[in-house]
């Protein structure tokens, strides 16, 4: 029958049912799977099958070139530590030299004894894994130690000259940032101030524009002429009140000009000058309330409240003959019915003054 092997023919088991089938079977004749062509087994010639001399060679087992491998393998991932770690331990500038790798010691290993065909084996093999390599070809890219060294400290020389450049730099532009200049400003405001006073413009306009240019500008030359002005000004009101003849309207003029100066130039300069005029204002605030000739005095009627008596309550009127003092500051040194009375005030240049009618709504003043 087809189906049945013959004696002579080679035989195989089958993968699957373990049923004995033909070696060159491609599917089992019992359970029916595919179990492929059978691998050729390996040819193996001799030197005689080629023609050659005869010669006794000897092959080395699979057991024993595992067992070299593993060991070479350990024994270069043990060097490799070793070598890294000594490079981790030097500085940039001085590494320490990798140690030259060494043979194993006999009987150190844990595999079992070679005899002596399989260590004259082994020693040629391992002969060039433990060859230590020169150390110029040590480095990764062929470059030698010394140069890579030369070239790290040229590096870092550099790095720092460059860093050094830059902080001089830096810090002078800091500086150059952070100074000032009274003298110099980016955008200067053009000082009209003085152009205005020679165009015959009142004094406090042209003061107010010195203030609003120096505050502006912050130059030296620009608060010189704010300070000239301000001197100017003060002296202006200050002329106004010490003017002859005495006139109410100066006296309110200055008060006008010092209030506005104030709101210009809230400095203790114009703070003090309105105490001034504050005080002239309630001074002359005075009305002559009564006189009799033949007796010699003179009664008036006073609205400063900042004349007190002792007991500290503002006086409302007061009575003085001749030579007498009014808020102790004005003598009286007349009384004439036809020339009225006529006092004098000796805080402001012995200016005179002339009371010719009585009573609150008949005060008169005029300089002789």
């Amino acid at each position: 029958m087809a189906n049945k092997i013959r004696r002579d023919e080679e035989q195989r088991q089958c993968p699957i049912c373990r049923m004995v089938i033909s070696a060159w079977a491609t599917k089992c004749r019992y359970c029916g799977e595919e179990v492929g062509r059978p691998k050729r087994e390996e040819q193996k010639v001799t030197i005689k099958d080629l023609g050659g001399e005869q010669t006794t060679t000897y092959t080395l087992s699979g057991n024993v070139k595992d067992a070299l491998e593993a060991f070479r393998a350990e024994q270069e991932m043990a060097m490799e530590a070793q070598r890294r770690q000594s490079e981790s331990k030097g500085s940039w500038f001085h590494r320490k030299e990798e140690p030259a790798p060494s043979r194993p010691a006999a009987g150190q290993d844990s595999f079992s004894k070679l005899d002596a065909r399989h260590k004259d084996l082994a020693q040629s093999v391992l002969a060039d894994a433990y060859t230590p390599r020169p150390p110029a070809a040590r480095r990764s890219g062929g470059i030698p130690e010394p140069i890579e060294k030369a070239l790290k400290i040229t590096g870092i020389a550099i790095g720092a000259v460059v860093l050094i450049t830059l902080l001089v730099m830096g810090t002078g532009k800091l500086m150059a940032y952070m100074k000032t200049d009274d003298t110099v400003a980016p955008v200067l405001m053009q000082n009209e101030a003085l152009l205005m006073l020679s165009r015959g413009e009142p004094l406090i306009e042209a003061f107010e524009e010195s203030v609003r240019v120096a505050n502006y500008n912050k130059t030296s030359q620009d608060r010189e002429v704010m300070e000239n002005l301000r001197n100017q000004l003060v002296e202006e009101i200050n002329g106004l009140l010490d003017k002859e003849p005495y006139s109410e309207a100066n006296y309110r003029k200055a008060n006008s000009l010092v209030e506005r100066a104030m709101l210009i130039d809230p400095s203790s300069t114009f703070r003090n000058l309105k105490g001034v005029v504050d005080a002239e204002l309630k001074a002359y605030n005075m009305v002559l309330k009564d006189y009799d000739e033949g007796a010699q005095w003179a009664e008036f009627t006073l609205h400063n409240d900042t004349y007190r008596d002792q007991n500290g309550r503002p006086i409302p009127e007061e009575r003085a003959g001749i030579n007498g003092l009014i808020q102790n500051r004005f003598v009286i040194q007349s009384i004439r019915r036809q020339g009225g009375v006529v006092v004098m005030d000796r805080q402001r240049n012995q200016r005179k003054l002339v009371f010719r009618s009585k009573g609150a709504d008949a005060q008169h003043f005029g300089g002789f």
